[in-house]
């Protein structure tokens, strides 16, 4: 199964649109706006995730970030 991975909405600090990158890492996982900085919101990944759990927890970080309001 593929899922799709929807994509990255601007800055809602800075309006930047190309220099946004989302971070999954073993602690913590969000979207951050390499100008200004701004982190959205945080998700927790579980221990062991499989790659298809990493993509659906990147849909629901990149989710959770176009969310904000602009």
């Amino acid at each position: 199964m593929s899922i799709e991975i929807p994509v990255l909405a601007s800055c809602p600090r800075c309006n930047e649109r190309e220099r946004i990158s989302a971070a999954l890492h073993p602690g913590t996982s969000y979207v951050q706006c390499d100008i200004c900085r701004h982190i959205g919101p945080e998700l927790m990944p579980m221990r062991d995730m499989t790659k298809e759990q990493r993509q659906e927890l990147l849909a629901a970080v990149i989710r959770a970030w176009n969310s904000l309001p602009r």
